[in-house]
């Protein structure tokens, strides 16, 4: 009975907390929101002021997963038109604000934002309005070639789309074992709530312990994880569980109550101060910020200037509290969107006006979409506007995604064209013919435009044909000659190496020869592997250190046991040490088996993920030369290539391309009309084919069929 009583008081009492401004809502918890939201803010503003801020968003798994239990255990959905209203009243409130910022960012995007950047924009569109943002971007940080992409304008909204998927299925868990209650004990419904809170209490264990596990092993999934977040909003919950109990215990003990007040506060500050990028995150750390926030919602707003009311209630904290989820939508695309808008990053007084800008956006956006669809009487009375509103709101994102997507796809197609056009019109200045002094060039006009290039990436950088973590099995790929070729060429490296399937194939074409690629992400064909490799998107270093040696075993013994004519070799390896003579052991096995071998040294490097090639073009047009590099910095040490020179042996030989990439001087972006880079340091398919008529004579040479 008192268990009872104490949840018919929570229901009723002004503690509990509303949506609605003004009827009853708890201003500890707005201004909870408003610390979260500012913290997150600020952190992207200014990362350096507030190291931890990124902590607001678990803030705000903590304070949802409260939200909305204490509703479910109130209202428990136990049929399936109790679910649907549940989730109508979740779309009415949360997605129409949503929608306006995805089509607004694709709008500006096709102003702002170069062409190669709109296809993988409108990806992040698709995901974010369907709620799974943060699955495409765990996908993203385990793609070889997305892992260092620039960010985008929408991964923000990975956070909600946790929050999403939590709302569709903890009232699916807690339904289910209320009607389990129910079925075996035919008791009222007020005897569900032990039963629900062991349920969310085994939750929130096993989500906890999987996810400190999945820090260390997997620190990508782990942060965007549902699984690994779990527990946060399960913390909420499982507060929710307990917090009528808590109103009784706590009311005759304000002391109390202030002293959670103040612990919760100070875990939540210590948290933004103390923990950084580089702190294993959310694992053990996330502690700290989710059981402070706990703790303030469990102090439920103290009375006396303790108590902080003074601080937490004022209208201006509150305002930002109200406007919370608008501002949490709206900062992240203003500040990645203004640079392109401006010409330039962003300075103090420009993040000075972002801010005002984002308030300002996410006033309007709460007080002219959020709050007068959320208040209307037509979603309240029937369900079918809210689904209605939700297959509408889900069509205008698919819509705008396939219009930027044909733009960007339009531009490629008329790129393709314009290529074949360049090379039947001017072979000798094409690309890398370009560079050959004798052909006396003059500037090129642009043939390949920034997202063809970005496009244009060599097959062997897909998953199918490109060993990457976690190298379930090895995986290879043939071109050129497949029946009866008259040579039989292994192509081996790492995303370096496989760069150059494309020369190879256009070779192998012309001579009925067979390429197979050995070709790896991260790892080189050598059975030694460096102390220092560090954790790679969901991989950590220690397993990817067991699995590069292991791959790099399986490659050795198949191109030994092929019987190739020739292995041709190119990675990237900027280290001086063991690789060297190991290096040289690969090679000898392979030799050994009557192979030759060529290597082919790196090319150069331009190095920096945050600026890829393609944009830095888009950016710079009228000058492409701004986007180009120099040898002494684009070029650095091949330990491959000092491998095979240290061996002296006819059977081994090395070529230097890259006289046909850089000249003395300068490393150009552009070369022959062609931009050479796909990324920031891939080449395109289309500059590495026109690299082929200067391969192909080192491949005779070595072969002996420099004579015909």
């Amino acid at each position: 009975r008192r268990q009872e009583k104490a949840t018919q008081q929570m229901s009723q009492s002004p503690t509990t907390v509303s949506a609605q401004p003004g009827s009853g809502m708890r201003k500890d918890i707005q201004a909870l929101r408003a610390v979260a939201v500012g913290a997150v803010v600020l952190y992207h503003l200014w990362p350096h002021a507030l190291p931890g801020g990124f902590v607001g968003v678990d803030v705000f798994f903590v304070i949802s997963g409260f939200l909305i239990t204490s509703h479910l255990i109130s209202r428990t959905p136990d049929t399936l038109v109790g679910l649907a209203r549940f989730w109508a009243k979740r779309i009415q409130r949360l997605l129409p604000p949503v929608v306006v910022v995805v089509v607004a960012v694709l709008a500006v995007a096709l102003v702002a934002l170069p062409g190669s950047q709109w296809r993988d924009l409108a990806k992040h569109a698709i995901s974010s309005t369907f709620y799974v943002q943060n699955w495409h971007l765990i996908r993203q940080a385990t793609d070889y070639l997305s892992a260092d992409a620039a960010p985008s304008a929408l991964q923000h909204f990975w956070s909600l789309s946790v929050e999403e998927q939590y709302y569709i299925v903890w009232p699916l868990l807690i339904a289910a074992v209320a009607l389990v209650v129910r079925h075996r004990s035919g008791r009222r419904s007020t005897d569900r709530l032990p039963a629900i809170t062991l349920c969310i209490a085994i939750v929130v264990v096993a989500s906890f312990v999987y996810g400190v596990i999945s820090t260390y092993t997997s620190p990508a999934y782990a942060y965007f994880s549902t699984f690994t977040r779990m527990w946060e909003l399960g913390l909420g919950s499982l507060l929710a569980c307990v917090f009528p109990q808590l109103v009784v215990l706590l009311r005759r003990l304000p002391a109390v109550r202030v002293g959670l007040l103040w612990a919760g506060l100070v875990l939540i500050i210590v948290s933004c101060v103390q923990i950084t990028s580089a702190t294993p995150f959310p694992g053990w750390a996330a502690l700290a910020p989710t059981v402070g926030t706990a703790l303030v919602i469990a102090a439920n707003g103290p009375p006396g200037a303790l108590g902080l009311g003074r601080v937490l209630e004022p209208a201006p904290v509150q305002f930002v509290g109200n406007i919370s989820y608008a501002l949490y939508l709206w900062h992240w695309p203003i500040i990645i969107l203004m640079p392109a808008l401006l010409g330039r990053s962003l300075g103090f007084v420009d993040s000075v006006a972002v801010l005002a800008l984002s308030i300002l956006f996410a006033t309007l956006s709460t007080f002219l979409i959020e709050n007068p669809i959320r208040r209307s009487k037509r979603f309240s009375r029937r369900l079918r506007p809210a689904y209605l509103l939700a297959v509408g709101c889900s069509l205008v994102v698919v819509a705008s995604s396939v219009v930027v997507t044909s733009a960007a796809a339009h531009q490629e197609n008329a790129a393709k064209d314009l290529v074949a056009a360049q090379q039947q019109k001017a072979p000798d200045c094409f690309g890398a013919a370009a560079m050959v002094p004798s052909h006396n060039c003059p500037d090129q006009p642009l043939v390949t435009t920034p997202a063809y290039a970005k496009a244009d990436i060599p097959p062997t950088l897909d998953p199918k044909c490109l060993n990457w973590p976690p190298f379930p099995a090895l995986v290879t790929c043939s071109y050129g000659e497949t029946t009866n070729p008259t040579k039989r060429i292994a192509l081996v490296g790492n995303s370096h190496g496989a760069h150059w399937q494309p020369a190879l194939e256009q070779i192998a074409k012309q001579n009925g020869w067979l390429v197979q690629t050995y070709v790896m992400a991260f790892c080189q064909p050598i059975n030694w592997q460096p102390d220092e490799v560090g954790s790679i998107g969901d991989i950590s270093g220690a397993t990817l250190r067991a699995r590069c040696a292991s791959l790099a075993t399986s490659v050795i013994d198949a191109i030994s046991g092929q019987h190739f004519d020739i292995v041709v070799m190119s990675t990237l390896d900027r280290g001086q040490g063991p690789e060297v003579a190991e290096y040289q052991k690969s090679m000898n096995s392979w030799l050994d088996s009557g192979a030759k071998i060529l290597v082919i040294r790196d090319t150069p490097s331009p190095g920096d993920p945050a600026n890829p090639i393609p944009d830095c073009v888009a950016a710079h047009a009228a000058d492409p030369s701004a986007c180009a590099g120099t040898p002494a910095t684009w070029i650095g040490y091949d330990a491959l290539a000092d491998a095979a020179t240290q061996m002296q042996r006819p059977e081994v030989a090395v070529v230097d391309l890259n006289q046909y990439l850089c000249t003395a001087d300068v490393c150009p972006a552009v070369i022959g009309g062609v931009i050479v880079y796909s990324d920031y340091n891939h080449m395109t398919a289309t500059f590495n084919r026109s690299l082929a008529p200067y391969l192909q004579p080192a491949l005779e040479q070595i072969l002996g069929l420099e004579n015909g």
